[in-house]
Order: C-alpha cells, then sequence, then structure tokens
C-alpha cells in the first residue's frame, strides 16, 4: 500500500519504509525503513526509536535540497 501524507508521526507509525522526496522536479531524497516491533500502540511515540526516525526525517525536510 502506498499512503502520502505530510504527517511525519504518521509516516514513522504506519510506515515500513518512508521515502523522502525533493521538489520539482519529483525525485527520491532517500528511503528509510523503518525497523519498529509490530503491532504498534500508542506506547511507540515515546519510545527513543520513534523519536530518532523522527528528527531523522524532520533534518532531512529541512535541507536546501528536498525543499
Amino acid at each position: 500500500m502506498l499512503l502520502v501524507t505530510h504527517d511525519i508521526d504518521e509516516a514513522v507509525f504506519l510506515s515500513d519504509e518512508v521515502y523522502v522526496l525533493t521538489n520539482r522536479p519529483t525525485r527520491v531524497a532517500e528511503k528509510i525503513e523503518i525497523n519498529l516491533p509490530r503491532p504498534r500502540g500508542e506506547q511507540i511515540f515515546s519510545t527513543p526509536e520513534f523519536a530518532a526516525y523522527k528528527s531523522k526525517l524532520i533534518t532531512m525536510l529541512n535541507q536546501p535540497s528536498v525543499l
């Protein structure tokens, strides 16, 4: 299934892989594999692993090459 979202928490929570895209022309800037245990409940949001994925994605999205 392909899910397109702008919500980083949603992307990390629901995905096994997250693709970060560049602005025009749209290209894949990075593919990040999400290795969090399944099933995922609300408690996953407070783990250091979740925070690390979220931080990595925020950093990537703030790079000029992605914007």
